[in-house]
């Protein structure tokens, strides 16, 4: 008798996404369903300045407070 092989991977999750339109209700919800304090203690890796306003999208890169980085990405205006 053979055993079945293995199961494969045929990909791998690299990227959450988060969108919401009021990023600090989300922290404060899953502040209080985890029992934790909200520390918007993100750090900027690159660019290391402040988005424009004026910019209708943009990548940026961030690190979050034990230094593990993290990426916001911002789109143009869309319909909905």
């Amino acid at each position: 008798m053979t055993n079945p092989p293995a199961p494969m991977a045929v990909g791998r999750f690299d990227t959450v996404v988060l969108d919401c339109p009021d990023p600090r209700t989300l922290a404060e919800f899953y502040a209080g369903l985890l029992g934790q304090e909200i520390d918007l203690g993100a750090t900027a890796l690159a660019p290391t300045t402040a988005p424009d306003p004026e910019e209708s999208s943009g990548f940026r890169v961030y690190a979050e407070p034990a230094g593990h980085p993290f990426c916001l990405c911002r789109s143009g205006p869309q319909d909905v």
